[in-house]
Formats: structure tokens, C-alpha cells, sequence
């Protein structure tokens, strides 16, 4: 009795610390427990099983949850038919739950809620099988437990966990009305509050209530006075939904919270609100502010993501600081991370920028090859590339890939446009015209390439000396653009050509007609020029000196104030001060010796004593703008009046270190390229043949690209085959042929290399190459192939085919009487007498 007695006190107390710690069942099961050992004196089946039970609930407080497990089971196995067992079960299902075996957590749970009285212990059953069902992934049976649980039970017994973690169901089903219904159930005083209205403002978010949105989350904010950068999360999407709907300084309050401090590497909400900061004052223009906000990220995390890089680069290169904007996006490269595309973009455009063509060509190729929105447009960098390395043919084959894949577009007319551009740097004029004319014709085109294609179309029939188009496209251009920025500069090509044409009566009604147009400065005194000049030319002297007055008092920082002052000595001999132009201009170089205009003017002045074979003074009136001047045009033109004297005294030489001068004061490379291959042309008429090919061969080497490379290599080919080195000659005609087919070189080459192997005795190849030059379009080569062919089969014995060639020679190149005259020799010589030589 004693001992049946004292366990029921232990139930006892059992019970009552289970009625605050634990749930009813617990409490309740302790309290029958108690109460049937203290109505009963003997020990029966009934109650021992209670003894399980009771050690069951007493291994679950103590957490030992194998041995809370073994008591449950024990009890259901000596009383299957007891009250207790949906209660049992459910904690059976929490501790298997809390062990990780889902499957019979679920089972215990299902056969609980089926056998208890309980609503409360019903509920929990079936909220842990829900909770279960959707970390499994099944979503829909947790939706639909979830909404039978809420439909079949109080209303009191509903918890807020629940409607939060059913409408992390919904959510992940899109069902977002449905979602929002579900967390607005949710009480202000329950710990998931403030996570659930978060959640409730984004879904908000996406369904289009952006202000209801908005006020939630700043409600949030503002209802938590002490909000940190813990908060992060909720703050920056606050701070991503105040900007989007355009209140910035919202925004930036709550993303300096974030941020107010360097960031961690590890902290992504820190790194993302730089980010957006960063963009924020980027879209302000204040480029510095963005790159002093993201220069605060860790360099690593520089270095291994792209979104700020791409921001901190393209800040940069906005501030004109390609090189810091460069050196960003290529350090995350070298960090062994793959640039996004429009990264990628950006650095490829940096290069082209830079004249680093060959670099953007590779970049822009990879953005091509990575697809997406910006695959087009690297199409057209990568042949924009090309284009700018003067390799036309490659920069062809991407803007007609364009052109027949794409669909109408900005780069789709570009790439048609740089079709024809490429044809007319190919020297194919007639053909770029005909592309230029069919693109006019095409409706709706963008109106800045409606404006290029009428000016390419201008200078293009300018190149065929065509003045009549220039002028009529000329015209149309300005009259269709009247303020585009070529506007003022097709003006003036304009006055050139009536100039040209010594039309200066046009040249007065031109500029009368687009006056309006001239708002520049420097535009109007280049207006004022022409009008002066025309006025001169008509014999007009007053006229034209109130304009070269006008020029020098009020335009005297120009050139052509300059250009005026020269004028007013030339109208001063037409109005009597002086007795001849050359009095004239002498009296002007005397009173501005270091004007700006001397060089030219010695030019005139030494025309005079050209004409009268008085070589010193050409000699000394020019060395000075050689040896002085930093006009290039000046000093060319001087040399090459100087050129003509110092041939007839066979001065050569010293016109070849003249040009060389030259070229090293020369600032661009083309005028450098110019004067080099002048001073080898003149070395070698010097017959000084070394010093010339070194000048050939350091041109090759040191300007590698450009249009002045074929030329220089049929030169030096040249050179090397007149003086006997066919081997050199081969190797440089071959390389030429190779790169440069389109070249106007490209059919003299082949017909020089024909030559080369003939000289090396190789006649099969000679006997190639010659036939080759028959199919060009050009008698004055055909000519000398057909010769030679018939010269090679002599020579190998074949004088059969020989005598094929000569009759084709004499019956079809009648208009070439020495290479007839030649060709009756060599068939003379093959018949033995009989042909047609006398």
C-alpha cells in the first residue's frame, strides 16, 4: 500500500509541473495515472501499462528521446484499446518529427488525429503532417491539409505559425492573393509578425499594389524605433521599393543604415545596398559619389562578382577614365571569374576607345559567341574592329552577316551603311555609290544614316571629280539637315568645288543662301574667306578689301585673318601701291616675317624665280620652310618644288634626307608613312638602293597596318627584283598577294612575281602566275603575260605552245607596237627566220 501510494504522489507531482511546462495530455495522463493507484490496492494490467506511459512522458521531459519512444510503444502493446492512444501517438509523432524519420512521424500523426477526442491534440496532429508535407515538397497535400485543418477546427485553436507557414505554401505556389489573405490573419503581437508583413508587402508587390506595398514596409520601419543593419533584409527591400517608386531620399536613408560602415566580404546585404547606392548616384550623374561608394567593397569581392565592377567601371568610364575603368573589369578576369556579357561589352568598347583593335575584336567576339541581347551588336564592334584595322574584306563578311540575318534595326542600316563605306576604301567608288543610292531610296531609315549616306554620297562623286552629284547631294543633304554636324563642313566643301570650278559668283549666291547656317565662330570666318576671295577673284577689290578688313579687325585669332592679311597686300597691287604680285608679297613677307602665312608665301614668291630658272633663290627661299616651318602642308609643298630643282642638279640624296627631316617632325602616322616613302623613292633614283630598303623595311616593321602597306611592299619587291635578289623579291611579292588582294597593287604584284620565279628559273610557277594575269582587266599587263608565256614554253622546249601565244600576241595587242615588235623577234627566232621580225 505504502508503495502503490508513493508512486501516486510522484504522478501527482508529475502532473502538476506537467500543467505548466507541457501539454494537456501530459498533465491529464499523469493526474488519471494518480488517480487509479490511489483507488486501487492491487496491481492489475491496466496499470502497469500506465506505468509505461507515465515513464514515456517523463523520458520526453528529459529529452531522452529512444527511451521515451520504447515506453510508448510498450504501452500501446499492453493496452491497444486505451483512451490514451491517439495521445501516446502524437508524441510518438513529435519524437520521431524531432529524430528525422518523416515517414513514421507522419503515420504516428495520422493514426493519432484519426482515434482522438481532442480538437486541440486533433489540430496539432494535423498541423505537424501539413508542416511535414510541404518540407517534402507537396505543396498541394500541404495546402489542402492546411486548408481542411483551418475549415474543420476552432477558430481559436488557429495559430499564427500555421497561417505563416500556409502561406509560404501558397507563395511557393503562386497563389499570391490567396498568400496575402492568409498573413493578414496574422496578430501584431506574434513574434512572426514583422517577417509576415515583409512577406505580405512583397506579395503585394507582385501583384501590382505597389503603394499598399510601400506603406507596409515603411510602417515596419517606422513602428521599430530600434531598426538596425540586422534588419537588412527588410531594409533593403524598402529601400529597392522607395526608389522604384521614386522616393530616392527614402531609399538612401534606409540603405546608408545597411551600409553606413565598410562592408564585410561575407555580408551580401551590405554589398548590395552599396550597389544600389552606388546606382543611385549614378543615375544622378554623380559618377564620383558612385565610385567612392563601391572603391568601399572589399577588393575580392570586386574582383569575384560582376554587377559592381560593371557599375564601378562604367563610372569611370563615363568620368573619361578608361584606363582606372579598364583595369576594374580586367582585375576580376585575372581573379579567374568569367565577365558577364554586358561587362564584357563594356570592356571591349573601352579597347576600341583606346585604338586597341585587335582587343576589342577578341572581347567583342565572346560577347557574340555567349549570345543574348548583345550578340547583334558584338556582330557589328567585331566588324567595326576589323573595319578600323583597314582589313575591309574581314570587316565585309560581318556587316553582311548582319544584313542577311538581322531584321531592320539602328545596326541593321549602320552595317549597309559601312558595306558601301568598305567598298569606298576599297577604292571601289562606283560600287559604293550604287549601295549609298539604293539606301537613300529605302523608307523610314533612321535619319542621322539618311544624313551620312546624302554626305558619302556628296564626297564620293567629289573623288570622281562628278560635281554636278557632289553639288546636287550636297544640296539635298542640307536642305533634309540643315543643323547636323556636317552641316557647316559640307557648306564649305561646297564653296571648295565652285571655288574649284572658279564659279565665284555661286560661292557669293552659296553663302547668301545657308547664311543662317553658320552660328560657329571659326565656321563664319572660313564664310568670310571664300566671300572675300570670290570678291577678289571678280575683280571686286573694294568689296573684297571691306571683307579682309572685317577679318583682320575682328576675327584676328584665325587663320584666316591671317590669311586676309595677305590678301590686302594683293589688293593693294590691284588698287596701285605695288608694281607686280611679287613686289607685293615680298613687301608682305618683309613686314610679317614669322606670320603663320610665310611659309606659302615663299612658295608663291619662289614660283617666280622658278619659272625664271633662278634655282638659289628657290633654294633659299624654301630651305627656311623646310628646315623652320611646322606646317606640314607648307613644308611638303616646298619640298616639293625643291624636288624639281634638285633633280635637274642631281641632288637626290639630299632630297631624300630632306623628307626624311620631314617625316620626323611629322605628328601622324600617315604623314610620317608619306614622306618615308618619298625619301626611298628618292634614294633610290640616288641609286643609293641600301639606304632605300632600309627605309622600305622600317616602314613594314614600325607601321604594320594600313593602307600605305601594299605600296610599300610592290616597292620594295620591286627594288629587290631590279637588282637581282629574286629570293627576297618572291618572299615580298607572295606576302603582298597573300593579304592585299584588293589592293591596286594586288595585279601588278602577280605579274612582277611571274617575273621573279622566271628569274629563278621555277617556269612552271612563272607560267601560273602569268596565266593569272590574263584574266585581270588590264591590257597593259595582258600584254607583257602573253609575251612572257610564249618566252617560258620556248624555253622549256615547247615551242608549239610558244607560237600560240606569239600569234595571240601579234593578232590582239596590235595597240602595243613594242611588245609586237618584241614578240616578231622571239617568233623569228623560234621558225628560224620565217616569222614576221624584219
Amino acid at each position: 500500500m505504502f508503495r502503490l501510494f508513493t508512486t501516486a504522489i510522484i504522478a501527482l507531482t508529475v502532473s502538476l509541473s506537467y500543467a505548466v511546462d507541457f501539454e494537456y495530455f501530459s498533465s491529464h495522463g499523469a493526474y488519471r495515472i494518480a488517480s487509479l493507484m490511489l483507488l486501487s490496492e492491487d496491481i492489475d494490467p491496466l496499470t502497469e501499462g500506465m506505468h509505461y506511459l507515465y515513464q514515456g512522458d517523463l523520458y520526453l521531459r528529459e529529452g531522452k528521446w529512444n527511451s521515451s519512444l520504447l515506453n510508448y510503444k510498450l504501452f500501446l502493446l499492453s493496452n491497444p484499446l486505451s483512451s490514451y492512444k491517439g495521445i501516446v501517438l502524437f508524441n510518438m509523432g513529435r519524437l520521431y518529427y524531432i529524430k528525422g524519420d518523416r515517414l513514421r512521424a507522419k503515420d504516428a500523426f495520422n493514426k493519432s488525429y484519426r482515434i482522438c477526442l481532442n480538437d486541440k491534440h486533433i489540430y496539432n496532429a494535423r498541423s505537424y503532417i501539413a508542416t511535414m508535407e510541404a518540407s517534402d515538397g507537396n505543396l498541394t497535400e500541404a495546402k489542402e491539409t492546411y486548408e481542411d485543418l483551418f475549415r474543420n477546427s476552432p477558430p481559436y485553436l488557429h495559430t499564427d505559425n500555421d497561417y505563416y507557414r500556409y502561406s509560404q505554401v501558397l507563395i511557393s505556389l503562386n497563389k499570391y492573393k490567396e498568400a496575402v489573405k492568409a498573413l493578414c490573419r496574422i496578430d501584431a503581437d506574434d513574434e512572426r509578425f514583422v517577417q509576415s508583413q515583409f512577406y505580405l508587402s512583397k506579395l503585394l508587390y507582385r501583384i501590382d499594389n505597389q503603394d499598399k506595398a510601400l506603406r507596409i514596409i515603411n510602417s515596419i520601419i517606422k513602428s521599430n524605433s530600434d531598426i538596425s543593419k540586422d534588419d537588412s533584409e527588410i531594409l533593403l527591400y524598402s529601400s529597392a521599393l522607395n526608389y522604384k517608386l521614386g522616393y530616392i531620399e527614402e531609399a538612401v536613408k534606409n540603405l546608408n543604415i545597411i551600409s553606413n560602415e565598410p562592408c564585410d566580404e561575407t555580408d551580401d546585404d551590405c554589398l548590395k545596398a552599396k550597389l544600389l547606392l552606388g546606382f543611385i548616384e549614378f543615375q544622378n550623374n554623380k559618377y564620383e559619389n558612385t565610385i567612392k561608394i563601391l572603391k568601399d567593397v572589399p577588393d575580392e569581392k570586386i574582383k569575384t562578382s560582376n554587377e559592381i565592377p560593371y557599375l564601378l567601371a562604367l563610372s569611370y568610364y563615363k568620368k573619361g577614365l578608361l584606363k582606372e575603368a579598364e583595369e576594374t573589369l580586367e582585375a576580376v578576369i585575372s581573379s579567374g571569374l568569367t565577365l558577364d556579357e554586358k561587362s564584357l561589352y563594356l570592356l571591349g568598347w573601352i579597347y576600341f576607345l583606346e585604338r586597341r583593335y585587335s582587343e576589342a575584336k577578341i572581347t567583342f567576339e565572346r560577347v557574340r559567341d555567349i549570345g543574348g541581347e548583345l550578340a547583334l551588336a558584338s556582330t557589328f564592334m567585331t566588324a567595326e574592329s576589323t573595319y578600323k584595322q583597314y582589313r575591309y574584306d574581314d570587316a565585309l563578311r560581318g556587316y553582311i552577316e548582319i544584313v542577311e540575318t538581322a531584321t531592320p534595326s539602328q545596326i541593321y542600316f549602320e552595317s549597309m551603311i559601312r558595306i558601301a563605306d568598305c567598298r569606298y576604301n576599297q577604292g571601289k567608288v562606283d560600287e559604293a555609290i550604287e549601295i549609298y543610292e539604293k539606301f537613300i531610296k529605302i523608307p523610314d531609315i533612321p535619319s542621322d544614316l539618311l544624313a551620312k549616306a546624302l554626305y558619302s554620297l556628296g564626297y564620293s562623286y567629289s573623288k570622281k571629280n562628278d560635281y554636278k552629284n557632289t553639288i546636287e547631294y550636297y544640296e539635298r543633304f542640307l536642305a533634309q539637315f540643315p543643323n547636323d554636324e556636317n552641316s557647316n563642313e559640307v557648306i564649305l566643301a561646297l564653296l571648295d568645288i565652285l571655288e574649284d570650278r572658279e564659279d565665284y559668283g555661286g560661292i557669293i549666291k552659296t553663302i547668301e543662301r545657308y547664311n543662317d547656317i553658320f552660328f560657329n565662330r571659326d565656321i563664319y570666318s572660313k564664310l568670310l574667306i571664300h566671300k572675300g576671295r570670290a570678291y577678289y577673284n571678280l575683280g571686286l577689290y573694294k568689296q573684297a578689301e571691306r571683307i579682309f578688313a572685317t577679318l583682320i579687325k575682328d576675327y584676328t585669332d584665325t587663320d584666316e585673318a591671317i590669311e586676309a592679311e595677305y590678301y590686302r597686300f594683293m589688293v593693294d597691287y590691284h588698287l596701285g601701291k605695288y608694281h607686280s604680285p611679287l613686289e607685293a608679297s615680298e613687301a608682305f613677307l618683309n613686314e610679317n616675317p614669322a606670320s603663320p602665312l610665310s611659309p606659302g608665301v615663299r612658295i608663291i614668291i619662289a614660283k617666280y624665280y622658278l619659272q625664271n630658272g633662278e634655282y638659289q633663290m628657290v633654294e633659299n627661299l624654301l630651305m627656311p620652310v623646310i628646315e623652320g616651318s611646322t606646317d606640314i602642308e607648307a613644308t611638303e609643298a616646298a619640298a616639293a618644288m625643291l624636288e624639281s630643282v634638285y633633280k635637274k642638279q642631281g641632288k637626290e640624296e639630299q632630297l631624300a634626307e630632306i623628307y626624311t627631316d620631314l617625316s620626323e617632325k611629322a605628328t601622324s602616322v600617315e604623314d610620317k608613312v608619306r614622306l618615308l616613302l618619298m625619301a626611298a623613292i628618292s634614294y633610290t633614283n640616288a641609286g643609293m638602293v641600301e639606304e632605300a630598303i632600309t627605309v622600305y623595311t622600317n616602314i613594314i616593321s614600325n607601321y604594320p597596318q594600313g593602307d600605305h602597306i601594299p605600296k610599300t611592299l610592290y616597292n620594295l619587291g620591286a627594288l629587290y627584283k631590279d637588282i637581282g635578289l629574286y629570293q627576297h623579291s618572291q618572299t615580298i611579292f607572295e606576302r603582298l598577294i597573300d593579304k592585299y588582294t584588293t589592293s591596286e597593287y594586288y595585279e601588278p604584284a602577280v605579274l612582277n612575281l611571274a617575273f621573279t620565279y622566271q628569274h629563278l628559273g621555277e617556269l612552271g610557277k612563272a607560267i601560273e602566275f602569268h596565266t593569272r594575269v590574263l584574266s585581270f582587266n588590264n591590257r597593259s599587263l595582258t600584254v607583257q603575260s602573253t609575251y612572257w608565256l610564249a618566252d617560258c614554253y620556248h624555253t622549256i622546249g615547247d615551242n608549239e605552245k610558244a607560237l600560240v601565244w606569239l600569234d595571240k600576241l601579234l593578232k590582239e595587242y596590235k595597240d602595243f607596237p613594242n611588245w609586237v615588235k618584241k614578240g616578231e623577234k622571239l617568233r623569228y627566232t623560234i621558225t628560224g627566220g620565217k616569222g614576221y621580225y624584219r
